[in-house]
Order: structure tokens, then C-alpha cells, then sequence
């Protein structure tokens, strides 16, 4: 994809953190898996051409001297970041197009080993000073969290920002009170934004040249859940009680976000003189193949399946879970309906893609991952492989040890579902009403 927009027209590509892993903390037995993969993505990413980047939580998780041994072919920018002697660049200015883009990137609190030299915004500031009129258009990118957009957007001499700590997915992007438009191009990397700007002669502002279609729909369908999850949390048990008010908070903040890109897009018309159009684009099976980066990707994972952790001899960590097989000869019918579900093939799709042994994807495959005493490493599935029975209705070793009414859950909760389909890891795809028709074997109503 990057090739291709870099042979096509002028590109710029940057990037706002976490690029390398999700998280503050990367567990010991990961660690080398994910050390593994950094190296391919920056190996990947120094030939494709990155232009400026900034480090998040998780980059630096993997360490500071590792982070900088990654990055040594990529401009970081982190201004206002001390990590020992370690220091960045707060601006960069990148020539494209006959236009200079000028670029600040900053960071808030993102390592106990580091510190700030300056609040980001003062940063951001110093960095509109540091580039001057010198500059086309100025982008800031920032790895400090929710509300620093906001805060950077209202610095004068500044365009655009990218926040990359939220992890917003922003394909409008949105403004305040007249000051810089805020980008997002999602978590996880399964979404590349592409901002195409078209300079106007004698202009100084810019004007987003996407309207309010599909706006409405989003908020509409946002509200939606927002109301089923507040009725849950009416009804539900004191024991789910912290589920759904996490449902609650997480729709509350989807339609905050639909609300006022709908009354961004509504008030840009006609506002501004230079044009911008942005879009997201899925990273799915029909953008295509690179010849060299398949074959990186496919020595990736011959490293990962020849890893000593991955392949010595560790008994299976069942706790209280006992398969699928188990709850044949008593739940005959509803065993044998499941059988025909994608549960029943999720660890044969992973095996397909040998992910087996990748520990950051078996979770989503197997049974009991997300309980403290199930599987928490691929070498630890045996007899769990698949999405089975118990994902559904809770541990089983119980009941089948002593069969008793309201040993199982009878009817599955939509926050076991969620664990995977969790709007990150399935693009925003799971909508309960769809999904539990292809996997009901019951006639109980939704959960």
C-alpha cells in the first residue's frame, strides 16, 4: 500500500506510537516473540520509508536501547522526551510535492525510566516557533493522551494533529473552536489514514472536503448500543454490574465522538480555502500482496514456530476446564450444532495462518484464555483448541464432575462474546443481533 501511494503521488508517512506492541507491559514469556516481530515491522518499514514517527507506552516496553537499535534507520521525533542520555528532535521538516510539511512530535509520560523536559504542549508551541513561516503546513504528532488534541489544536500555526495514545479511528476528522483538524487512523494497525492535501494559492486555512454522509448512521447505530447497554446495566446482576458499566462509558464516548464529528462536518462548509480529504483504508485481502514483505512474514513465523519456549515440553493448563468432547454425551443436539459454527474451526483458521504458536493470537481461538487459571500461552492449549462450549457457559470440570442446576451459565452473556469481538481486534464489526443467529443452538433468547 505505501508503495503504491509512494509511486502514485507525494507521500509523507508518519506514524503516533505504540507501533511496535499495545501496552506498558510486555509479559517475560513474550517478550522474545515480540522483540522478533518489532524487528521485521522496522525492518519492513525503513525500506517502505517512514518519515517521522514518534515513540508510544508500548515501543518502549520493549526497552530504550532496543527501542533506539530499531528505530536507528527512522526519524523519531519526541522533543520533549529524556530517557538517560537519550534524547530526539522535536520538528523535522519533509520535503514532498514541491510543499514542506513541517512536523512536531512530542510525548507525555511514557516510561518510568523517563522523563519531560517540557509540558507537550509548551513543546508544541516551541515547535511552531522552531519551524517558522518556513513551512507549508504544519503537523503535530502527539503520543500524550485523550484531551492533548484538543490542546495542540488550539496552538496558533498549527494544521493537523495525530494523537496516537487514543487509538481513535477518525475517518472525518474533527475540529474545536476553529482550531486544527484531530486525525486517527486507528489501533492495532489493521487501518492506514491517508490524508491528501491540495494547496490553494493565497489561502491560509484549510476545508474538509468530506460531508456528513454516513455520519448520521454511525451516531445513530452508536446511540442504539449506547441504550441497550444502559437497560443491561438496569437489569443485570451485581456480579456483571462492572461489565456493563464499562459498555456503558465505552458507547457514551462512541457517540460523543460520532456527535461532534457530525457538527465538525457540518460547519467546515465553505469555511476554509486550502482542501483536504481524508480516508481509511481497511488493510484487508484485496490491497495485495508485497513479494519481499511476504517473504519477511514468512520468516518471521518459521522463527516463531522454531522458538525453544514455543516448542518445549509443557503440560496443558487446563484449570477448570475440561473441553468441549466433554459436554457431548449429555448435550448431544446442541454439541453437534456447534460443530457447524466458525467456534468449532476457530483453531483451524488459526493453524491455517500458522498463528498457532504466536502467543499475541491464540487467545481468540481457544477455550479458557481469559480465565486466570486457563491457558495463558499457545504451548499450554491441549485439548482446548476452538472457541467451545465453556467460552459460553462458563468452567465445566464442576458440573461434569456432579451435575447440579446453576452450575453453567445457561444463557451466554454478550460479555463473553466481547472479550474477542471487542470492536479492536474484529474492525468494529460485531453487532450481537447478527452474530448470535450464527451461533445460537438453543431457542433462549440473546444474551
Amino acid at each position: 500500500m505505501l508503495k503504491e501511494l509512494r509511486e502514485s503521488t507525494p507521500t509523507v508517512v508518519v506514524d503516533g506510537g505504540d507501533l511496535f506492541w499495545k501496552s506498558r507491559v510486555i509479559r517475560d514469556r513474550d517478550l522474545a516473540q515480540r522483540q522478533l516481530k518489532a524487528q521485521t515491522q522496522a525492518k519492513l518499514l525503513a525500506q517502505q520509508g517512514m518519515d517521522a514517527m514518534v515513540p508510544g507506552e508500548g515501543d518502549l516496553a520493549l526497552g530504550i536501547s532496543e527501542y533506539v537499535a530499531l528505530t536507528q534507520d527512522m526519524p523519531v521525533l519526541a522533543g520533549n522526551l529524556v530517557c538517560g542520555e537519550q534524547t530526539w528532535p522535536l520538528t523535522r521538516v519533509v520535503r514532498a510535492g514541491g510543499q514542506k510539511v513541517g512536523v512536531i512530535g512530542v510525548t507525555g509520560e511514557i516510561h518510568p525510566d523517563c522523563t519531560l523536559s517540557q509540558d507537550p504542549i509548551d513543546a508544541v508551541k516551541a515547535g511552531v516557533e522552531q519551524l517558522g513561516s518556513s513551512v507549508d503546513v504544519v503537523l503535530v504528532i502527539g503520543h500524550v493522551g485523550h484531551s492533548f488534541a484538543d490542546h495542540a489544536g488550539a496552538v496558533p500555526g498549527v494544521d493537523f494533529v495525530l494523537e496516537g495514545e487514543s487509538g481513535s479511528a477518525r475517518k472525518n476528522p474533527i475540529r474545536k473552536d476553529e482550531g486544527a483538524w484531530q486525525l486517527g487512523s486507528g489501533k492495532r494497525g489493521k487501518t492506514l489514514g491517508v490524508l491528501t492535501l491540495s494547496f490553494v494559492k493565497g489561502a491560509s486555512g484549510w476545508m474538509d472536503q468530506a460531508s456528513a454522509v454516513g455520519i448520521e448512521e454511525r451516531l445513530e447505530q452508536r446511540s442504539d448500543r449506547l441504550e441497550e447497554a444502559r437497560e443491561g446495566l438496569a437489569t443485570c446482576s451485581e456480579e456483571d454490574r462492572g461489565k456493563y458499566e464499562a459498555r456503558v462509558d465505552y458507547f457514551t464516548q462512541e457517540v460523543a465522538e460520532a456527535e461532534a464529528d457530525l457538527a465538525a462536518a457540518r460547519a467546515s462548509d465553505g469555511a476554509l480555502s486550502h482542501l483536504f480529504l481524508n480516508k481509511l483504508v481497511e488493510l484487508e485481502a484485496s490491497i495485495g500482496e508485497d513479494d519481499a514483505v511476504l517473504a519477511e512474514l514468512e520468516a518471521l513465523t518459521l522463527a516463531i514456530d522454531s522458538m525453544p519456549a514455543q516448542v518445549a515440553s509443557s503440560p496443558p493448563r487446563i484449570g477448570p476446564y475440561v473441553g468441549a468432547e466433554s459436554c457431548r454425551g449429555c448435550h448431544t443436539d446442541a454439541y453437534t450444532q456447534w460443530k457447524t459454527t466458525p467456534h468449532a474451526a476457530a483453531y483451524t483458521s488459526l493453524e491455517k495462518e500458522r498463528k498457532q504458536l504466536d502467543n499475541s493470537c491464540f487467545g481468540c481461538h481457544v477455550t479458557g484464555a481469559f480465565h486466570p487459571e486457563g491457558p495463558q500461552y499457545a504451548n499450554e492449549v491441549g485439548h482446548l483448541k476452538n472457541v467451545g462450549c465453556e467460552s459460553c457457559h462458563g468452567p465445566g470440570k464442576e458440573h461434569v464432575a456432579g451435575p447440579k442446576a446453576g452450575q453453567m451459565t445457561a444463557e451466554p452473556r454478550e460479555a463473553s462474546c466481547v472479550q474477542c469481538h471487542d470492536g479492536v481486534q474484529d474492525n468494529g464489526d460485531f453487532d450481537l443481533e447478527t452474530y448470535w443467529a450464527k451461533v445460537v443452538h438453543t431457542s433462549a433468547e440473546k444474551p
